[in-house]
């Protein structure tokens, strides 16, 4: 069985590997003009965000990585008066409320993250965490978040 070489998706996790493969590959394949797709996964991945945002004549995806989220959160909470706060503890509370979103991944039920009877954690959420959150998704996405309390 032939598959011709632009068919053939080759993933792997380290940049050393990828590298090591695609030379392999290229003394394997006869020179027609075809190439392999050969790529860490992170590489795959944002490639077909590319392909996916330039079919629909969108900006570019942008990736942030640790420090770009670290930066993006302590710049919020400054400008929110609310750099006080660990941005590691800002970072764990933003994602303990993006893993409670439901399935719209647009909307977030206050009562599911914490109990009602928790006064100072609905405060922290409810003052700090979901606004700076709110914050965040417009910069990066534009995208409104749906708070039910």
């Amino acid at each position: 069985m032939s598959v011709p070489p632009h068919r053939i998706l080759a993933v792997t996790f380290t940049t050393k590997a990828a590298r090591e493969m695609k030379e392999r590959v290229n003394a394997l394949i006869p020179k027609s003009g075809q190439t392999v797709h050969i790529g860490t996964l992170h590489h795959v991945s944002y490639d077909i965000l590319q392909r996916h945002f330039s079919a629909k004549r969108q900006k570019r995806p942008i990736i942030c990585d640790a420090l770009d989220q670290r930066t993006m959160i302590h710049s919020i909470a400054q400008s929110m008066n609310v750099a006080e706060h660990s941005v590691d503890i800002l970072l764990a509370s933003i994602s303990q409320l993006k893993n409670s979103m439901w399935k719209d991944a647009a909307t977030v039920c206050l009562d599911e993250l914490c109990p009602k009877d928790s006064p100072q954690q609905r405060a922290w959420f409810t003052d700090v965490v979901i606004p700076i959150m709110r914050e965040c998704t417009h910069v990066v996405l534009k995208i409104p978040i749906n708070i039910h309390t």
